[in-house]
């Protein structure tokens, strides 16, 4: 037993697509990984650089008396816990939360009101050629009140948030420092947070920024358009495709019809009606016809596709071109019920320049669609007017378009459902034509339908 496996091409191009997708999905995704990887990077290096910045400024201040005047802050702070001392009851209102965030806030204004090593920082960080944006934090660890030998517990931090912790503190971790007067004992924090840190390191990142984004903007791009010209590539093909059936079809009918003719010219009772004879010959010249416009459309098309289509413009004179044009469609069409109705807003004398054999063809164009899909007797009606450009209008009582379909009937070889269902002949290239020889005019078609 042989068997055979052949992969279907839309899934094989589905599965390239797809693909594709992912891979583009996860080099954006490692892109992304790199940038958040090198802001880290920069980021750990400017909390170095910062960091060791602020520390040289506290190099020569390490005594707490350095950082702060230590004579007054010691006497505001001996002030502030003696207050407290001799407020009655004290002992059982430090157990209130209330009581004890109070003195940790009348604290803390002292330490914020008091520091003065700022501008030691900022001559420093001048130097080095650093930012100087930066504000000075505290966060109080302990707080005590000292009466002679007894030590008044007021509050204590029960967890040390360092820097590298999530928590509400903000900047770099300086020193721990411990005060101590008559009265108070205190220990606290000192952090200095660059409040323009984000910005510096995207600043300094943005060469790379410009670059990712230009990459990534750019890979996108092309994979947008490659899936746009595959699909564009698919849909040309698949119109193709449709072409050569419909071709074959076309080709096919009025060929056996002729060769039906043309067995019936070979009887010999054929040959002695003169009837018969007659009704033959025609249908043969019908169906000659109708193949050699079919190959003009096809001839026309290749032309157009290769910028071949040579206009030969006279100055015309739209009213009789068109009424003429008309009559002839009549003529061409007169087995066929149909009516006509014609309306001008110009005068005889308006002229253009146009080619007017290929003009004609624009015109029969129209006219066989609004008599080929016309599911009651056609109704067509014709209004030429102009003011700066001449606009000539083609309406009918047919069955109207698709929605779906109204962007697509100037395609090459598109033909809309009702057209696909089989109802009427045709390849696909009449609208085709119209809108190619009308824009080789320098002028613009447009559809609207209901």
């Amino acid at each position: 037993m042989i068997t055979l496996a052949i992969q279907n091409p839309d899934m094989k191009t589905r599965l390239i697509i797809v693909v594709s997708g992912i891979a583009v999905a996860i080099l954006i995704i490692i892109q992304a990984y790199v940038i958040r990887e090198y802001f880290r990077l920069k980021s750990r290096d400017f909390d170095i650089q910062y960091s060791y910045t602020v520390h040289k400024s506290l190099s020569d201040y390490d005594q707490f008396g350095r950082i702060f005047p230590f004579d007054s802050i010691n006497d505001v702070f001996n002030h502030i816990a003696l207050d407290y001392l001799n407020q009655p009851d004290i002992l059982a209102d430090l157990e209130n939360p209330g009581s004890q965030h109070t003195i940790y806030n009348d604290f803390l204004q002292v330490l914020y009101s008091s520091e003065k090593n700022t501008l030691n920082i900022i001559r420093n960080l001048k130097a080095a050629g650093l930012d100087t944006t930066f504000v000075s934090n505290y966060i109080i660890n302990e707080i005590a009140f000292l009466d002679f030998d007894s030590i008044t517990p007021v509050y204590k931090r029960e967890i040390r948030q360092p820097l590298s912790d999530k928590s509400d503190l903000k900047g770099f971790f300086i020193k721990t420092y411990t005060a101590e007067g008559d009265y108070y004992l205190i220990r606290f924090d000192y952090y200095v947070d660059f409040t323009r840190k984000g910005k510096i390191i995207i600043a300094e990142m943005k060469g790379l920024l410009i670059l990712v984004v230009i990459t990534t903007v750019a890979i996108l791009l092309a994979f947008v358009y490659t899936i746009n010209s595959f699909n564009k590539q698919k849909k040309l093909a698949d119109l193709k495709g449709d072409f050569i059936d419909h071709i074959t079809h076309e080709f096919k009918t009025p060929l056996s019809t002729i060769s039906v003719a043309v067995s019936s010219l070979k009887l010999p009772g054929t040959r002695k009606n003169s009837e018969q004879l007659e009704e033959i010959t025609g249908m043969i010249s019908k169906q000659n016809r109708y193949l050699s416009q079919m190959i003009d459309h096809v001839i026309e098309t290749s032309q157009l596709d290769r910028n071949q289509l040579i206009l030969h413009k006279n100055e015309v004179k739209i009213k009789p071109f068109l009424h003429e044009t008309i009559q002839e469609f009549r003529l061409d069409l007169q087995d066929k019920k149909f009516i006509i109705n014609e309306e001008y807003s110009i005068g005889d004398d308006l002229a253009c320049f146009l080619d007017p054999l290929q003009f004609s063809r624009v015109l029969f164009n129209l006219l066989g669609n609004a008599v080929k899909y016309a599911e009651a007797k056609p109704v067509i009606d014709i209004h030429a007017s102009a003011n700066e450009t001449l606009k000539i209008m083609v309406s009918d009582n047919g069955p109207g378009i698709n929605q779906e379909d109204i962007g697509e009937i100037f395609n090459k070889f598109y033909r809309g459902i009702r057209e696909q269902a089989g109802k009427v002949k045709g390849l696909g290239l009449g609208l085709y034509l119209v809108k190619k020889i009308v824009e080789s005019h320098k002028g613009t078609v447009e559809v609207e339908s209901s």
